[in-house]
């Protein structure tokens, strides 16, 4: 055990403070803690955040009926820089089927989570390069009225002083609107984190559809409904919505034919503890996003690895495969669930579940 490259601790889940019996070179590496000052005190205590203690005294519970754990936490590495690591454990059963330890293992994760970061960032990119040509045009569409307004403005200073003003209101008008659309750029090409609602999804969806809709080929008809009562407020960001739009929205402008339809909605939906078919982890009150494409579809294998990060169906250089894997990651950060069904031939649909938030369940 002493020479395992996995850290490594042993305790008794008899103790009312689970201390460690034994800990490996591993685990002091790890956590740069001295053998005399690890071993014989509480696995609990290595936690670092406040928010982990609620998570260890719920695995500290099922260890003391024999059950196994498995979370993540922050501890103190040996640079004295936190460390995000996956905390597994399972008792060690006897020849008599007694249970006479307890074995926890620590992985450390913050190399990958770092690297996961960097990938979502690095997709958050791409999405906005594919965001550039429209956001392009909605600028020259503002720039161009604002040049003509002036011309007539100076046409007309002398004469006609009320027309003058309504062609200023013009400019103002629009440079308020081109305000809009820089800062809204702007905020989904920044890396820092973005708060967390409520946010009105649907609001917020069909800013982003309006946003990318000049990436729709003239030919493809692209509608978006927002249902009665489906107006409600979700726990994300405004970025991370976009994020999830603008994926969904062009993996179906991909797929489609030039005279294909991709169609849009915004639900309300109470699932109850009966409902299967949406795969949320708990029933409630749902905001539900729909993509519907008249693609090409997907075959069985497709869909099963659709949001394996790195997976691809596009020719190299032509995808990262890492947009249905942030979507992914952004649903089920707050609670959610997607789903995908689709036929070869025969178009796909994408399905959200976003859980409904009210005021004050913002971080």
């Amino acid at each position: 055990a002493h020479s395992s490259p996995n850290a490594l601790g042993i305790i008794d889940p008899t103790q009312p403070d689970q201390r460690f019996l034994f800990v490996n070179d591993a685990l002091l590496a790890l956590t740069g803690k001295p053998a005399g000052q690890l071993a014989g005190t509480s696995w609990r205590n290595l936690h670092l955040d406040n928010l982990d203690r609620q998570k260890v005294e719920e695995a500290s519970a099922g260890i003391q009926h024999h059950q196994p754990i498995d979370l993540n936490i922050r501890l103190t590495g040996i640079d004295g820089d936190p460390r995000i690591v996956r905390v597994k454990g399972a008792p060690v059963v006897a020849n008599d089927g007694a249970i006479s330890a307890y074995t926890i293992s620590y992985y450390d994760l913050t190399a990958e989570k770092q690297r996961e970061a960097v990938e979502r960032q690095r997709e958050k990119l791409i999405s906005l390069g594919h965001l550039a040509g429209g956001v392009a045009h909605e600028l020259n569409n503002i720039i161009h009225p604002i040049i003509n307004y002036a011309k007539l403005a100076r046409r007309t200073l002398s004469t006609d002083p009320a027309r003058v003003e309504r062609y200023l209101d013009g400019i103002h008008s629009l440079g308020l609107k081109a305000g809009e659309i820089v800062h809204k750029v702007l905020l989904f090409a920044r890396p820092q984190p973005q708060a967390r609602g409520p946010i009105c999804l649907a609001n917020t969806v069909a800013e982003a559809v309006d946003l990318i809709r000049t990436r729709v080929p003239p030919t493809v008809s692209l509608t978006l409904t927002v249902a009665e009562g489906s107006t409600g407020l979700v726990r994300l960001g405004s970025v991370e919505i976009t994020q999830i739009v603008t994926n969904l929205l062009l993996n179906a402008v991909h797929a489609v034919p030039k005279d294909g339809t991709i169609t849009i909605a915004v639900t309300a939906v109470d699932i109850g503890a009966d409902f299967k078919e949406a795969a949320v982890p708990s029933p409630g009150r749902y905001l539900r996003l729909t993509v519907i494409d008249t693609g090409h579809g997907m075959d069985q294998e497709t869909q099963r690895r659709l949001f394996e990060p790195f997976f691809s169906t596009k020719p190299i250089g032509e995808g990262t495969g890492l947009g249905l894997s942030v979507v992914y990651g952004i649903v089920a950060a707050v609670g959610g669930a997607i789903t995908v069904e689709s036929e070869v031939g025969h178009g796909a649909g994408f399905t959200v579940f976003l859980p409904e938030a009210t005021v004050g369940d913002g971080d």
